[in-house]
Formats: structure tokens, sequence, C-alpha cells
């Protein structure tokens, strides 16, 4: 997937589609939802985008993305003190564009390493693909990934092995140029997929097969078990198509094989765009368009040891007019999930969640904490093992999901909650209460904020199903405010005897309390 132009008015008309673990359709099996965290601005920035997020223990998931102040900069935000704060990572050229697209972290047991690459651009040769090394009492430092002899190119994806430390493995691409006889015209430069290693020697081109066409990339790498290493992007046909395109590696990454996945029924070109994988499974995400030039989410599946490939076409929601590909997520147990750039007018994200009967798309209302806190509007990328997603939301005191268009774009976290109040693995600093509890026939919630914010009050019933919500507006830090339940759904019927919980949010936290509704 190309990266997005770092610019607000391009992020406004992207669109990030979600597929994310344990999530089933609203109306069947409830509904578990996400909470939504901005990352703050460092001083004299005024937007920002997420572009990736680390695989690290949830002490310190970290973040990384652009910061946008003309020109834009790389970006990482780490948490300390349960607060996440902001790093400008520096460019090869302090006054031209850098992003950082994609981080990975070993823990402090482990030799404390943070590692992030992307890009940067400078006076001469243009976009460079670089990476940042992170580490304890050292100066962050940004270091040129070799481009063959073309000098331009990206680094995209990353991946480290286990066993040796201060070693990664990153996918991207690198321009090629032909070479040229003396007194022969420039020649145009070949866009070719890359792989580089890095290690605490430095870094080196681990080159590909560089398969079927004329242009290329990848997209995501990382490990299939015993099958070895795995890279999956596209590449562009002599006819100009883009085709799905996998590599794989079973000697350590030193060299890679190529193969090309099968194009989707009347589908005239596709792109693989991640992957995951799981013992005895192999899914890979990406985007099919037709002679129409419709382009449709789609997900490649595959059992291991290798057999045929299955293709699942996504359906779009309505009114959608196409989708483009992100990531896909499987795990033992639970539900797949795909993260899909949709097009749809108006920028949405919208989730989709395979249950076990087919694929459903929801909408971010269905799944969001609280969605008037603002609308994830860009490619979201989702942490492998802790399913907690870095993405772009517009930020706005009044509309969010439903409202009027906000100005500036915030990169958030999306983390999965729960109906006994847990997220973000720190205990809520909003004050809340219900009394009288057990009720009959209403309850009153009462709840303070450690810090002003836009609030929602949601009630949901015992399977989680949502039974009403209170938009309460931003409110100051410090007030107390009550929200009254009258006990009645919002048909006028009155609500069941039971269990309810009650669930106040706000853009950096919630909180959540049982209540008991008796006859």
């Amino acid at each position: 997937m190309h990266s997005p132009p770092c610019s607000r008015a391009a992020v406004s008309i992207a669109a990030a589609v979600l597929l994310l673990a344990g999530a089933p359709p609203a109306a069947a099996q409830g509904l578990v939802e996400y909470g939504v965290e901005f990352m703050p601005l460092p001083v004299g920035y005024n937007a920002s985008t997420a572009r990736g997020v680390s695989d690290g223990d949830w002490d310190r998931p970290i973040i990384v993305g652009t910061v946008e102040n003309a020109p834009c900069k790389a970006a990482c935000w780490m948490r300390v003190s349960q607060q996440y704060e902001a790093i400008v990572l520096p460019g090869l050229d302090p006054n031209m564009d850098s992003a950082a697209n994609a981080v990975v972290h070993v823990p402090a047991g482990l030799g404390e390493w943070t590692l992030v690459v992307g890009s940067s651009t400078n006076g001469t040769a243009g976009k460079v693909p670089v990476k940042w090394d992170i580490q304890p009492n050292k100066p962050v430092d940004v270091v040129p990934l070799p481009a063959l002899n073309a000098g331009t190119g990206e680094a995209r994806a990353i991946f480290k092995p286990d066993g040796v430390p201060l070693r990664a493995l990153i996918g991207g691409w690198a321009d090629e140029i032909p070479p040229m006889a003396a007194g022969d015209a420039p020649q145009m430069g070949l866009r070719v997929p890359m792989i580089w290693e890095t290690t605490a020697a430095g870094e080196r081109i681990l080159r590909p097969e560089f398969g079927v066409g004329l242009d290329g990339h990848v997209n995501d790498i990382g490990s299939a078990g015993s099958d070895g290493y795995v890279a999956f992007g596209g590449g562009q046909s002599p006819a100009g198509g883009w085709m799905p395109q996998m590599w794989t590696s079973t000697d350590d990454g030193e060299t890679w094989v190529n193969e090309q996945l099968p194009l989707p029924m009347n589908m005239v070109t596709a792109e693989a765009t991640g992957f995951d994988y799981e013992p005895g499974t192999l899914l890979v995400a990406g985007w099919g368009q037709n002679a129409a030039g419709m382009i449709f989410p789609v997900v490649w599946e595959r059992a291991s040891p290798p057999t045929m490939w299955t293709i699942h076409e996504l359906p779009l929601p309505v009114g959608a007019d196409g989708a483009q590909g992100g990531a896909v997520r499987k795990r033992p147990g639970r539900v797949k999930y795909s993260n899909i750039t949709l097009k749809q007018g108006v920028a949405a994200m919208t989730l989709w969640v395979d249950d076990g009967t087919g694929w459903t798309a929801l909408s971010p209302v269905d799944y969001l904490v609280d969605p008037q806190v603002g609308t994830p509007i860009a490619p979201g990328f989702l942490n492998k093992k802790f399913d907690a997603i870095a993405t772009t939301v517009t930020s706005t005191s009044g509309g969010g999901f439903n409202g009027p268009a906000a100005l500036d774009t915030l990169a958030a976290i999306l983390t999965p909650t729960t109906l006994t109040g847990v997220q973000d693995r720190t205990p809520s600093l909003i004050a809340v209460s219900a009394a009288p509890n057990p009720f009959n026939p209403g309850v009153r919630i009462n709840y303070t904020l450690p810090r002003e914010g836009r609030v929602g009050v949601t009630i949901y019933d015992a399977t989680g199903a949502v039974v009403t919500r209170f938009d309460e507006g931003r409110v100051p830090a410090g007030e107390a405010r009550a929200v009254f339940w009258d006990g009645r759904m919002p048909n006028g019927a009155r609500a069941a005897s039971g269990v309810y919980f009650v669930r106040v949010a706000t853009p950096y936290d919630l909180a959540t309390v049982k209540i008991v509704r008796v006859e």
C-alpha cells in the first residue's frame, strides 16, 4: 500500500478499514469496542498521522508516523509514566520531508532497542530509505539504507527475527537505473522490490528475486514459522496492471524466491499489502480491481504446507465506491480480521469481521467506544501481538462521526476494551458511580473527569449490545456531572430486569460501572 502524502488534505480523502480480533458484527454475538487515545503534538506542529505500531510489551507500545508543519517530519510516540510523549526524528535535511512507516521494539529485559524505518528527502537524491536506532543513553541518528545506484527509495515494513540482538529485516523499494553508455541520455529508473538486513555491523541488501513486471515493492515482511520468512507486495506487469507478489526465504533471509499470487476472479489487477500467519494457515490481505475500475478488498488464504490459494472477496459497505488493502489477522479461536483502506466519498473507517459464516462490514459507530470523539480516516496499522491499532483520526470538538468535518488530524491508538472497564492496562482516572443500584425504575450516573474532554455515556446489556447512548459534549475537568437513565429502551419499552453496564468514555480514558435493574 502506498504511503499517503504528508498533508491533511491528502489524509482527509483516505480512509481506514479495520478488521479486528474478537469483534463480531454488532447484531451478532455482542459487541467488542475499542478506545481512542490521541497522540500529543510537539510544540510548533499542528497535525499528525500514524503509520505503524510496535509489537512490544504493553508497557511501551510505540506509535510512528509524521507530524506536520511544512515540512512534515518523522515522529514516534513512546509511553512514559502512562502518558505518550512525542519524539521528532531527525531527517537527512531539516528543511525537507521525512516519514516513519514501521517500528519494532525489544523490551529492556532483552536489550532495550527500538528500530524505526521510513524515508527522508534530501536536496539531491530525493526520497531515501532510512532507519532510526533508538537505544538508551545514545543520540538518535538517521541512517540511509543502501539503495542501489539511484539512491532513492522507501522502507515500508520491518521484522525482528529471534536470536540475534540488533538484527532486523526491512522491506520496501528502491530505484534502479540501468547502466548507460557514454553519451546516452539519462534513463528512467525502475522501482524494484527491496529487502535489507540491518545488524550491529551495518546494513546490506538482501536482493529478492524480482518476479513479474517493470515496477515493484515490498509492503510487509515477517515469519511463516517452519516455512521460513515471507514478504508480500506488488509488481507491475508489462501490460500495466499490478500483480500480487510473495517472496519466501528458507535460509534465514539470505536468498528470496518469488511467487505470484493468483488474481481474484474478474479482477485485472491486484496487490498484496499485509499478512498474518498462525500454525497451519497463511492469510494475505490486499485489493483487486476489475475492468470497470472498481477496487475490492481481498484476502488470500492457504494452508501450510502450501496448498492451493483460497480467495475471499470482501463485500463493500452500502455506498462505498471501492477499497484498498492493509493487513489481516487471525488468532486461534477468534475471528479473522482485516484492515483495508476504504474510499467512500467522505472518508470513514469500516470494520470487516469473519465470524465463520462470512464477512460482514461494520462502521465506526459499531465498534469505537465513543465515535463522537473523532472519525478514523486513514489506514490503520495493527499490532500483531496485542491488537493495538495505530491510525489517524479527525480530531473535532463538535461532531466526530456524525458531525462536521474537522480541519486537523491526529495520530491515535485504538485499544480493545471490555465490559469490566479494563482499558489500556491502567485503572481509569474517571470517577464514576451509579445510584440507586440496584434500581427501579431509573438510575443516576455520576461522573467527574480528571481533564477536559468530550464525553459519551453508553449503556450496554449483559451481552454487550448497546441499549442507549448519551452525548454529553465537552465537559470541564473536575466538574461533577450526572446522566439519568429512566430504564427505558429507545422504543419506550421498559428494559428487562438484569445486569447492565454503564461506560463513560473520553478520547483519553474510559470507566465502567455495573448496574442492576430489578422489578
